[in-house]
């Protein structure tokens, strides 16, 4: 019998464009466990690609911009 249950793990979090950004792997994994691996539902970036828009390369999944925090290193 297959599996009804919905996924836990956001289906485009593999390749993320975000995820290169953190040079701090403890934050990124902060973040993934916020929503990547929980309730992705409510991540802007999964928001804007299910609905076809393009999303920009470092907004967070609350929808604010990487920039938006000068305590958090990036990679890039």
């Amino acid at each position: 019998m297959p599996d009804s249950s919905p996924p836990t793990v956001c289906p485009y979090s593999k390749g993320c464009p975000l995820y290169p950004m953190f040079s701090m792997e403890s934050v990124l994994h902060m973040w993934m466990a916020l929503y990547c691996e929980a309730d992705f539902s409510r991540c802007e970036r999964y928001l804007l690609r299910t609905s076809g828009a393009q999303v920009p390369p470092s907004m967070m999944p609350n929808g604010k911009n990487l920039s938006d925090y000068p305590g958090i290193k990036t990679g890039k």
